[in-house]
């Protein structure tokens, strides 16, 4: 049985809330439920990273142009 006030995770399927494991609660018994979404495994952050370059335009292409110039020269000072 799991302990009260355990934390689960499910998928929301219209009204229906489908956890990943059992509850050890009785059908029927009542709930109270905090939805809030599940942090996917790493691709949460990439979103949020492509969301905040999404009006940066040309300045976009010519800081990563940058950053490979930046990258290849410094390589060249390790590497003999």
């Amino acid at each position: 049985m799991i302990a009260s006030n355990s934390r689960l995770q499910g998928i929301i399927r219209g009204k229906t809330v489908e956890l990943d494991r059992d509850s050890g609660l009785p059908d029927g018994a009542r709930v109270l439920v905090v939805v809030s979404p599940a942090k996917s495994a790493g691709t949460d952050g990439l979103l949020r990273a492509f969301g905040a370059w999404a009006d940066a335009g040309d300045d976009l292409d010519e800081f990563l142009a940058q950053v490979r110039h930046d990258r290849k020269a410094s390589r060249r000072e390790i590497d003999p």
